[in-house]
Parts: structure tokens; C-alpha cells; sequence
């Protein structure tokens, strides 16, 4: 596996299942041969997706996670019986140094949750935020724009720390 950057991913996370994550990470592949993939989630129903999708074979390495966070679940009780869930999973392999990066398109707060406790915050950072592209006129063809989730309790500190 190339190890240009590896993107570790909670493919069961998302509210219509596996399938439309990894059409997206099919698009990626073919718009980035530089990114590869460490998937989390159920094998049974991950290789097949794989198996279809050329741009994905030798660039993907799936792990079995036996547990789903439903979009539903409060982010407590994720995090308490999350441990074994392919979110988890994902994130513990940016701490382990497997992946430069963890994508999810699962349960936010949930997510949010668990990253503050297995990836743990940047220094002189109070807070999480959420960080979203935002469609621009400019060379990138977007903005980053921050604290996208609605954190009503972010006051001006963190709106600071957020900027930098």
C-alpha cells in the first residue's frame, strides 16, 4: 500500500449505509492517486463494494469493526459502548499513527465525542470545532469555514483559537 497519505474511514457510520461512502472514496481514488484508505466496519459487507470499484482494490485495507454508532445514539452512550464500533476504530488509528486522517460520516456528535477522547485536543484548544468546504470563487474553489456544528457555547476565546 502507498503511504503518501492514508485516510482511515468508519464506512458504516453514514445514514444510508456503506455503499455511498465508498462511491465517494472511488472518487477521491481517481481524483488523488496520492491517498489510500484503511476501512472500519463490516468486512462481509465492505469487500464486495470494494471488489466493484477498480480504482479502490489495491488501495484499501479494511478492518473488522463488529460495532455501528447509529445516527441516533447519544453521543454518552457512544462513547461508552463504542469501543469496539468502526468509529472508534477509525479514530484510534490516526492516534496509532496508521492514518494522517479519520472521515466519518456518521453521528456528529458522536464523533466529536470520541475524537476529544482518542485523539485528544490541540494544544491551547478549549474546544472542537467543525470545519466544512464551503463553495468560493478563488483558486481552490473553496473556503474552510469553522464551527459549522452549532456549538452554541463557543464564546469569543474559542472563536479566536478557532481562527488561528
Amino acid at each position: 500500500m502507498n503511504t503518501e497519505a492514508i485516510i482511515s474511514v468508519d464506512v458504516m457510520g453514514g445514514a444510508r449505509g456503506p455503499a455511498p461512502v465508498m462511491a465517494a472514496l472511488a472518487r477521491a481514488a481517481a481524483q488523488d492517486e496520492g491517498i489510500n484508505f484503511l476501512l472500519h466496519g463490516d468486512e462481509r459487507q465492505i469487500a464486495p463494494l470494494v471488489s466493484k470499484r477498480k480504482k479502490l482494490r489495491d488501495r484499501v485495507e479494511i478492518r473488522h469493526a463488529e460495532d455501528v454508532v447509529a445516527m441516533d445514539d447519544k453521543p454518552s452512550r457512544a462513547l461508552r459502548a463504542g469501543k469496539n464500533s468502526s468509529l472508534w476504530k477509525s479514530l484510534e488509528a490516526v492516534a496509532q499513527g496508521d492514518a494522517n486522517a479519520a472521515l466519518s460520516s456518521g453521528n456528529t456528535g458522536a464523533i466529536v465525542a470520541m475524537a476529544m477522547l482518542v485523539l485528544r485536543k490541540a494544544p491551547g484548544i478549549d474546544r472542537p470545532a467543525i470545519a466544512v468546504h464551503w463553495p468560493a470563487n478563488n483558486e481552490n474553489g473553496f473556503n474552510v469555514v469553522l464551527d459549522m456544528g452549532a456549538d452554541v457555547r463557543a464564546d469569543a476565546d474559542n472563536l479566536v483559537q478557532y481562527a488561528i
